[in-house]
Parts: structure tokens; sequence; C-alpha cells
């Protein structure tokens, strides 16, 4: 049995390496071209996935025991919240604890085992190698009582309770902490978290990869790796991680094999013509900027960009939805999960910016609707990072003892500046520059999903 997965991916690759040669390479014009730019939008979320793979397990090898010297098939817990140094994550959130894994089920299937974690909410988030959610065990889908789930790549055939359609996953976990007298309780219920291998003795998938910086934003160090690099790279990881039925269905495959991106095949910059050349060492820088701008696939509610687009976290052949939301929000949530506001612009549509005063105002019984034992929160951030600020706070929410008005609603205060004792407790504080920000709501009610419930206008104070 552990075998079958190997030879699934091998005769799959090899037949794709042979129609990638049995096919002209396409110098016609400005086709290679554009099938060069759909191979690198197609390709994009495999490699962010990738890179940051790499980064974690590099930077977990560098992290004393007992915490780091984790590889793949492990877990590896971070025992405090993410602030303003942590860049190896984008855009976290310092509500939760994060359990991070990365899986290689191309030899055999791997069991997940969950504690009983009584009304504390926890979310084992898992993707395949494209950013996919194939499955969420935890508080909102299994309940809180635990239990043991078995994770399948695509070339086995026992059974599963979760299946991969790639043998490199994701898994993304988040424990609720209560408060900072709660680290040490959270943590140690974290370590109950378990993966075993079902088939110890198979071998891992055979890796190779350019040589890439290991604390650079994986953005960037895609907008500035070469195409042929980028799409040799992809090459190889989709020997690991094939594409999928759907995929071949679609065509995508297919035409991008007639320019050399295919499992198993070389891409070769000098078969093209030196304008094409020209135009392809252009497209990582052009479009990582094009698709970090993509604002298309996201709901606008008073200002606020929202994540609740349909098909968000379960992509299939939108491949341009895929890329763009995995620049800003590589490993996205289903809504169903949580869902995401976002803006950086004030409600006259100038940047959020410290030099302004702003408000975010809950009306009386009108925060964000969440399902018991879940929670929201309202981040900042420069850029896709933690702002580092003189409290060291860069969150607030419903676990942050907001102070209400008479009436009984919420005013957030958003500036550089402390607002004083009486309001220090709404204070989110903001740098001096520009700032964007992020409501999250995990496990929304009805009436956020369906829209009824609205996320109030940002309001800049005079």
């Amino acid at each position: 049995m552990k075998n079958k997965a190997k030879l699934f991916i091998s005769l799959f690759s090899l037949s794709l390496f042979f129609t990638a040669c049995s096919n002209p390479t396409d110098n016609n014009g400005s086709n290679a071209v554009q099938i060069a730019e759909e191979a690198f939008t197609y390709g994009l979320p495999l490699v962010l996935v990738d890179l940051t793979r790499r980064q974690m397990l590099h930077a977990w090898a560098n992290t004393p025991p007992p915490v780091g010297q984790k590889g793949m098939n492990e877990f590896f817990h971070l025992p405090r919240f993410p602030d303003h140094t942590i860049t190896t994550t984008v855009r976290p959130n310092v509500d939760t604890f994060y359990s991070n894994a990365f899986l290689d089920l191309s030899g055999g299937p791997i069991e997940l085992s969950l504690p009983n974690t009584g009304s504390r909410y926890h979310m084992m988030q898992l993707m395949d190698a494209y950013t996919n959610v194939f499955g969420a065990p935890g508080t909102r889908t299994t309940g809180n009582t635990g239990g043991t789930f078995v994770i399948a790549g695509p070339g086995w055939t026992g059974t599963a309770d979760y299946r991969s359609s790639t043998n490199y996953v994701w898994v993304l976990g988040r424990t609720l902490v209560y408060n900072q007298a709660d680290t040490q309780t959270a943590y140690a219920l974290m370590q109950q978290y378990r993966l075993t291998r079902l088939t110890p003795d198979s071998a891992f998938a055979e890796e190779s990869g350019p040589d890439i910086s290991m604390t650079d934003d994986v953005n960037k160090v895609v907008a500035e790796m070469p195409i042929d690099v980028f799409f040799n790279y992809l090459n190889h990881l989709m020997v690991i991680n094939p594409p999928t039925a759907a995929d071949r269905r679609n065509g995508i495959v297919q035409r991008m094999a007639r320019i050399g991106v295919a499992p198993g095949a070389v891409f070769n910059l000098a078969d093209f013509s030196s304008a094409e050349q020209a135009l392809m060492l252009d497209i990582p820088r052009k479009l990582i900027v094009s698709l970090a701008s993509e604002q298309q696939y996201l709901q606008s509610v008073n200002g606020w960009n929202s994540t609740m687009a349909e098909g968000m976290g379960n992509y299939g052949t939108n491949y341009k939805f895929r890329a763009s939301i995995a620049v800003p929000l590589l490993a996205a949530n289903l809504p169903d999960d949580a869902v995401y506001f976002s803006r950086e612009l004030d409600e006259r549509g100038a940047p959020l910016n410290g030099s302004q005063k702003y408000i975010l105002r809950f009306a009386t019984s009108q925060t964000p609707p969440v399902n018991e034992n879940a929670f929201w929160s309202l981040t900042l951030y420069e850029g896709n990072y933690l702002s580092e600020n003189t409290i060291g706070r860069y969150a607030v929410g419903d676990r942050s003892n907001l102070v209400e008005n008479a009436d009984g609603s919420i005013e957030i205060y958003i500036q550089h500046t402390n607002p004083g004792v009486d309001k220090e407790n709404n204070w989110l504080p903001a740098p001096a520059g520009n700032f964007n920000l992020t409501l999250r709501a995990y496990i929304p009610k009805p009436q956020l999903l369906d829209g009824s419930w609205k996320i109030p206008q940002i309001i800049t104070i005079e």
C-alpha cells in the first residue's frame, strides 16, 4: 500500500513529461507569453506555500528544543503570541496560539489526534499544497470532545476522514488563549495534539528547490525570482503535488506543457525569442503587484473588503481567484470558519495614517456576531505584519474588557497617541505612518454570513 502513492506520482509525472516533449514549444508571438502568465498564476500558490514550508522548517530547525527541532509530519507549537518581530506568518492573529505542521502523504496517511478542549475554541485548518481547504477539524465541525482523524493523499486507496488532492499538506492550527494568564494552560493543551505516520517506514518525497532567503516575505522572494527558476521549481513541486483531474479537464495542464511547464519537465528560457524572454522575465514582479491589488473577488461593506466571497478557500479551477487571495491572504479560511474584514483607506478614500484619529463604533448589541466558544478581534498591521507600539497591543476584541458607553455602544479608538486614561482600554495603537486593519470573526453566525449584520464605517475624528 505504501508504494502506491509513489507509483501514482511517477506515472502521472511521466505522462505529462512526454506530453511536454511531444508538443513543440509555443513560440507563436505573444501566445507563449500569455501561456506563461497563465502558468505563473496557476502555480503561484503552490510555490508560495512551499516557500513558507521551507522558511518555517528552517526556523524550526534553528529553534532550541523542546519547542523547536521539528521537521515534516511534526507539530511546531508557537508558545507565545506573535508580535512585530514575526515575519514568517503573513498578517497573523493575536487571539490564538498557532500550531503548524507540514505533512508529506506520498508514503501513506497520517493520523491527527485531538484532545478534549472543554469550551476552548480550536481549529486545525487542513490545506492542500495549492491552498484549498479540504478540512477543518475542531470546534465548528467535530466539536470539542476530541478524536482521531486520518488524513490521506491522492494515491491512498484505503479509508480516510480527510483526503487531500496533493501529497503536501499544510496544517494550520489555532487554539484560543483567553488572556495572558491563560497562556501556560493553552500551551499545555496544545502539547496533546498528535500527528502519527500510519506507514512509518515509508520514504519522504524527494525535495529540490532554488536557494532562497529564509527571512524575506515570500511574495518578495517570488517577485525577485527569475522566471525560469520559478517554472522549474514549479515543475518539481508538481511531481509531488500533481495537477488534479479538474485541471486536466480544464485544459490548463495541456497549455502549460506546450511551453515546458509540467511535472518533471524542464522550462528553458532560451527556447523563446528575445522579445518573449524579456516579457517573461517581467512576469513575477508584474503579476505579484497586480494580484496584490486585485479586489474583484472581495465583497465591499462600508469601505471594508470582506472574505465572504463565494468559493473562498475552495477555489476549484478559478486560478486567478486562488492566486489573488494567496498573495495578500495566504492560507485564507473557509467563510464558515472565519470571515475577515480588511481596509487600508478611510471613509474619504485616503490611506489610514497615524497623523489622523479614527473611531470604529459598534451600536448597542451590534458587535460582530459569532457563535459560542468563538471570538472576534480587530488587528492593526503595517503592511503584512504587526505594528510595533509602546504598550505592545496589536489587537482589541471580545476578550479585551472594552468599556461601553452609557447607551451600551462600544467605541474603539484607532490612533497614534494615547486617547487618555478613560479611553485607554479601548485604544488600538497606530504607527505614525500608514497602516491597515483586519477584523476577524471566527465561526460567524448566519446574520454575518448572509449580510444582515454589517460592519460599521470608520469615522475620522476632525
